[in-house]
């Protein structure tokens, strides 16, 4: 599935060259929508358009998630994925300390935690960054059994023109785990309704550069 990022001028090429599924009507479904398979309900956010708390965008992502939760005993897994992150540690100034903190997860992230989302998915930056559990900026675990919160990872390190993102900040943030600047791609398993295995794989000899399991009891 297509996500737009900032790059698209005005959306008007994005829109004219995909169409992508979900219960929204009309056009909209292009900028943000949902769809299941194999067992995991995927949400996909625009971060480029209002999502503020009573916008067009909130308010069907806040019905998305109701229903999705309604339906874990068929889709136990809840991945939300998104363009720009609510956590990040690289030299972006913006993202990192403006967008994500002040302005993204103000609005959305309780929504995560009222819905129990187990993964946001992101790129914007060219580099990879896995978080610990985390909500609204404070650790809540060091381990991926269980967490209490939802699990953040950035993967954009696959590739782009602009070549990748080099420089982290110092120090590291409590909350990030792992910080890589290594061209690669993620493929991700649901083993099961409960178990969930991730790998970050090189492009240059396939080996894992990070790897986690993420297990969550369902009650």
């Amino acid at each position: 599935m297509v996500l737009l990022a900032e790059h698209w001028f005005n959306f008007s090429g994005y829109n004219h060259r995909f169409y992508m599924p979900g219960e929204a009507p009309g056009t909209v479904n292009n900028l943000w929508n949902s769809y299941d398979f194999a067992g995991i309900h995927f949400v996909a956010v625009s971060t480029e358009h209002d999502f503020t708390p009573g916008s067009m965008q909130y308010n069907w992502l806040k019905s998305d998630l109701a229903k999705a939760q309604q339906n874990r005993g068929t889709y136990p897994w809840l991945i939300m994925y998104g363009h720009r992150p609510f956590y990040c540690s690289s030299s972006d100034y913006y993202d990192c300390h403006i967008f994500g903190p002040k302005k993204f997860r103000p609005a959305i992230e309780p929504l995560l935690r009222e819905y129990d989302v187990d993964m946001y998915l992101s790129g914007h930056l060219h580099n990879y960054e896995c978080m610990w559990p985390v909500y609204n900026g404070t650790v809540l675990s060091h381990s991926y059994t269980n967490p209490p919160s939802t699990i953040h990872v950035i993967a954009g390190m696959a590739g782009c023109s602009e070549g990748l993102t080099h420089k982290f900040s110092s120090p590291t943030p409590a909350w990030s785990n792992v910080r890589h600047d290594t061209l690669g791609y993620v493929v991700f398993t649901v083993e099961s309704p409960t178990k969930l295995t991730w790998r970050y794989l090189s492009s240059l000899d396939n080996s894992v550069i990070h790897s986690f399991t993420l297990s969550k009891s369902r009650g």
